[in-house]
């Protein structure tokens, strides 16, 4: 029996299993993600007190080219022609069933969804460096009540942020105002990246009368990438899409990726490199991958990522760091989603 067989007879399959640019932590050791808090400007601990002044922390374009003089001293973070080792769980943000696992570039700030059912909303987390553990999870400001009494009219899952922070998609079953379909996705905007989200509402030109879900937008923010259900309840029909963004931040007409598309199997969950030459996605349940030769081009080379997926669970990548190093998936392998991560070896 493969893996799509096995997940139609899990009861609490969900319609689209949840996939940035603040600040993102999780909880360890508690039953849910912890409620808002104000983290740390830097995102890491506060100073111990020695009785010693505190330096003045630096600028932030200073902290970044100091980042960057350090990366190109250690040299290349991974050996790309090597595949990906076992995943490893995020602890510290499966709290409660999550997922949807979208990094800053630096990979210091992480924004996911947390909790099942009507209760997924939106959370975000930071650390000190890239590789650390995330700190205490706070909800992402401006889309949820802080006592989360909202219901259903409050579920998101699956964010996925512009390059500039400013713009939020998301899946979710909210339904006011009423959509046709269980599952849309959503969009909400922001003055600054240190403020509250305005008021989310439907995509245009994206949702129709079946489920829409699982936004990426590209590094270049100029596409939206979405999986939406098309002609049916059959996992064949899932199918990869893409549309344009304008300049002014509009969406325009979608058109499926045809190439990623077999129309036998289930193909979901689209995630981007840098450079948009290599797209990750789940097909079946299991990761794939694709490669293209310009951003004009047709994907090809289709083939499973090795290591990667697991055949207990279904598994949808997420997230791709800009060195295509580190790929974060959310996968239900142990139990409920949770978020994972695999690194390359040097």
């Amino acid at each position: 029996m493969n893996k799509l067989h096995r997940a139609r007879l899990v009861a609490t399959t969900a319609t689209f299993l949840a996939v940035a640019t603040s600040v993102i932590v999780a909880c360890v050791g508690d039953d849910s993600p912890a409620g808002p808090a104000t983290p740390d400007s830097d995102g890491g601990d506060a100073a111990s007190d020695t009785g010693s002044p505190e330096p003045e922390p630096p600028d932030a374009g200073s902290k970044a080219d100091a980042d960057a003089d350090a990366a190109a001293d250690a040299g290349p973070a991974c050996d790309k022609t090597k595949p990906f080792a076992a995943p490893v769980e995020v602890t510290e943000l499966n709290g409660t069933p999550s997922g949807g696992a979208r990094l800053t570039a630096d990979m210091r700030t992480v924004y996911f969804h947390a909790g099942g059912g009507s209760a997924g909303r939106l959370y975000m987390a930071t650390r000190a460096s890239s590789s650390g553990p995330f700190g205490t999870p706070v909800l992402v400001p401006g889309l949820t009540t802080s006592a989360q009494d909202g219901g259903a009219a409050e579920h998101a899952t699956i964010p996925a942020l512009s390059p500039d922070g400013l713009t939020i998609y998301f899946q979710s079953f909210r339904s006011a105002p009423a959509p046709s379909a269980t599952v849309n996705l959503w969009t909400a905007t922001r003055g600054s990246a240190g403020a509250s989200f305005g008021a989310p509402s439907l995509v245009p030109e994206i949702n129709g009368a079946e489920n829409t879900g699982q936004p990426f937008v590209t590094a270049s923010g100029t596409t939206l990438y979405f999986s939406p259900r098309r002609g049916g309840s059959g996992a064949a029909n899932v199918f990869i899409h893409r549309a344009p963004i304008s300049a002014q931040g509009v969406v325009g007409p979608a058109e499926p990726v045809d190439e990623l598309n077999s129309g036998t199997s289930r193909e979901e969950a689209p995630v981007l490199t840098v450079d948009e030459l290599t797209i990750y996605f789940a097909r079946d349940y299991d990761v794939w991958s694709a490669t293209r030769a310009d951003t004009q081009s047709a994907f090809s080379g289709l083939a499973s990522v090795p290591n990667v997926s697991d055949e207990t669970g279904q598994d949808l990548p997420t997230w791709i760091s800009p060195d295509e190093c580190v790929l974060y998936l959310q996968s239900t392998r142990t139990g409920d989603s949770k978020i994972f991560v695999a690194t390359r070896p040097k």
